[in-house]
């Protein structure tokens, strides 16, 4: 009896981000079939797949959730109609954030930013993500006197309140987190 089968796939390392991926004889048969084979499958993140032989091409979108994630079924059919079903996994990408040109009169120390001369002002710091993100960002943190933090445009955005005490003030952690779950955490000092 003929048969057909692939094995699941699983992408990793670079493969989590945006591109395609050949898999060389990814196609296996009983009986040295030659025809053409068809695929139909419904997965929002994998754009296309080809059948080149029995070799499979995919083009997909880089994984920004914060899991792996499984295709549903990937079917495929020989002209004769005999089928099989795989799975593609893609492992979740990861980023490295850090933020960049500090505003005229900050410092750094570590991981605590001071802001010089910053009371009542808002400002704009570039946030760095190596490789490319173009996700969704969340700001985290509780400093009463830190208001309007978000990111926007590729940068970290707030406003610094007036500081009437005569010393100076350190907020609690202020965390930057891409949808992957990866982030940057730090605080900022106010004299």
């Amino acid at each position: 009896e003929f048969a057909i089968s692939v094995s699941n796939v699983t992408l990793t390392g670079d493969d989590r981000y945006a591109g395609s991926k050949t898999v060389a004889k990814a196609i296996t048969n009983t009986y040295g079939y030659s025809g053409g084979y068809t695929i139909s499958y419904e997965c929002p993140w994998i754009t296309s797949i080809k059948v080149v032989g029995s070799d499979l091409t995919f083009t997909y979108t880089t994984n920004n959730t914060n899991a792996t994630r499984t295709s549903s079924a990937i079917t495929v059919t020989a002209t004769d109609g005999t089928t099989c079903t795989f799975t593609v996994s893609q492992e979740k990408a990861s980023y490295t954030l850090s933020l960049g040109t500090l505003p005229q009169d900050w410092t750094k120390s570590g991981s605590t930013y001071t802001a010089f001369w910053a009371s009542g002002r808002s400002y704009e710091i570039p946030v760095n993500v190596e490789p490319s993100y173009f996700g969704e960002y969340t700001v985290s943190e509780n400093t009463d006197w830190i208001t309007d933090a978000k990111v926007e445009d590729g940068k970290f955005k707030f406003t610094l309140a007036d500081n009437k005490s005569a010393s100076d003030r350190t907020s609690g952690d202020i965390t930057i987190s891409a949808s992957t779950g990866d982030a940057v955490t730090f605080k900022i000092t106010q004299p």
